[in-house]
């Protein structure tokens, strides 16, 4: 949060090149809709999952991506009062709407649905999805943003990785935990794999998305959805 104000304050999301801010309004907008669509998820698991250690951990993570909503939220009103640019109003209609996000938004409400039968599956589902959009949306546009002075962005881009990373670890160790269970880890090695059979194809449909539109802003579309499943296969 430091960091954002800091940008705020050098007045470092400034968005007077227009490439920068038409890379911005065919993403980031839209990823508010994302995260609330996440919290939600991590919201239905803290209800159904068993034991204060993996309950208070997805209490926090639903509270924390509907923080990162309003993070983007208050950015793009931010834009809006000292750039006059709107990029709030279009940002529902795009996310229903745009193609590189469709496959996005698509896993997104079937993980929704899954929350309903396995609050487990849901949290792989999501953790899945999330070892796909965050390297891609905060570190693959780096050096597109870095090359055009957008420092704030790439600030911005920090604050989300670092969520990222500190949520990538819980989940591998959960998933860990799993596969170690003297009783029951070979089923669940199993059933792992079962989850990762069921949830690639859309998974990899919103990496075919995302990554175009990353490639089309000259950034790298790389993800880390392999090292995701290979270290809990």
């Amino acid at each position: 949060e430091k960091n954002l104000e800091l940008a705020e304050e050098r007045q470092l999301f400034c968005l007077a090149d227009d490439r920068v801010r038409e890379v911005i309004a065919s993403y980031l907008p839209q990823l508010r809709h994302y995260e609330w669509g996440a919290s939600l998820v991590a919201a239905h698991a803290t209800r159904f999952s068993y034991g204060t250690s993996i309950e208070s951990r997805l209490a926090f993570e639903a509270f924390d991506r509907y923080g990162n909503a309003q993070t983007i939220g208050k950015v793009l009103l931010k834009w809006r009062e000292n750039e006059r640019v709107d990029l709030l109003s279009e940002s529902k209609r795009r996310w229903l709407e745009d193609e590189p996000l469709q496959s996005v938004r698509k896993m997104i409400e079937h993980l929704w649905v899954a929350t309903v039968e396995d609050w487990a599956e849901a949290v792989f589902g999501l953790a899945l999805l999330d070892a796909i959009v965050y390297p891609l949306l905060f570190r693959g546009l780096d050096d597109f943003y870095l090359r055009r002075g957008a420092m704030g962005i790439v600030l911005l881009n920090r604050h989300f990785y670092d969520f990222y990373v500190e949520k990538k670890e819980f989940t591998q160790t959960l998933f860990r935990t799993f596969l170690g269970d003297a009783e029951h880890g070979e089923e669940n090695k199993k059933q792992l794999a079962a989850w990762a059979a069921k949830w690639q194809p859309m998974a990899d449909a919103a990496f075919q998305g995302l990554a175009r539109l990353v490639e089309r802003a000259g950034g790298s579309p790389q993800c880390e959805r392999s090292e995701f499943l290979t270290l809990i296969s």
